[in-house]
């Protein structure tokens, strides 16, 4: 079978699914979290999997979050967690 593009994987994401699978917790692949663009404050996550409390959850599509508005005066910075149930 020929390779294609993104079909193999680098030493640091054999790593990261090793610990991933080990620690019970964290990014095997995919889940990239892109910001849409001003003026909006939404952010697409990508497909992928992670493990969740040792449970493996799996995004088979593209869900797009909204971020609400920042505090103009206090700056912040904002985290996408992932639930063992799949939630975003």
């Amino acid at each position: 079978m020929p390779f294609t593009l993104g079909q193999y994987l680098t030493a640091n994401d054999l790593n990261s699914q090793e610990l991933a699978h080990t620690l019970g917790y964290g990014v095997v692949n995919g889940l990239k979290v892109i910001p849409t663009g001003p003026p909006d404050m939404d952010v697409h996550v990508e497909i992928g999997k992670a493990y969740v409390a040792d449970t493996l959850v799996e995004k088979g599509a593209v869900t797009d979050l909204t971020v609400t508005a920042a505090d103009p005066i206090n700056p912040r910075k904002d985290i996408v967690v992932c639930s063992s149930a799949g939630i975003l």
